[in-house]
């Protein structure tokens, strides 16, 4: 028996997506120094730019989320989502792994692997039905 998703799934899983990035980027470009304190990360010496880019980065892959839930045929763009939020996860887990970071990182990427997750699922649907 397949499991069948609607494409309405598919279109409020990917507005879902970009909604939670747009929040994140949000709050690490605001409340970035309350965020560091509970998930009892050491303020960053590093100037405060690299954590704005990266804010915007986390936004601009919201947009792009948001461009999928228009057209499911952006392919390429679910790819590079499903993959950069592996990416992520892993690179936060090797810092909490290193002692870095506390478990509450690796427990919020969670959020992003799941996400990768859906859109693994969602390439696999996509290849099939080509």
């Amino acid at each position: 028996m397949t499991w069948q998703v609607s494409e309405l799934f598919w279109r409020r899983l990917f507005l879902s997506g970009a909604i939670f990035n747009w929040s994140a980027a949000a709050v690490l470009a605001i409340w970035h120094r309350e965020l560091g304190r509970l998930l009892g990360l050491a303020p960053a010496a590093e100037p405060a730019m690299y954590l704005h880019l990266f804010a915007l980065a986390v936004a601009v892959f919201g947009w792009a989320y948001f461009m999928v839930s228009q057209d499911l045929n952006q392919v390429a763009l679910v790819r590079l989502g499903a993959f950069t939020k592996l990416g992520v996860t892993a690179i936060v887990c090797a810092f909490w792994w290193a002692g870095t970071a506390s478990w509450h990182l690796p427990a919020l990427t969670a959020v992003d692997l799941s996400y990768a997750a859906f859109f693994f699922a969602f390439l696999r649907r996509a290849e099939t039905s080509v």
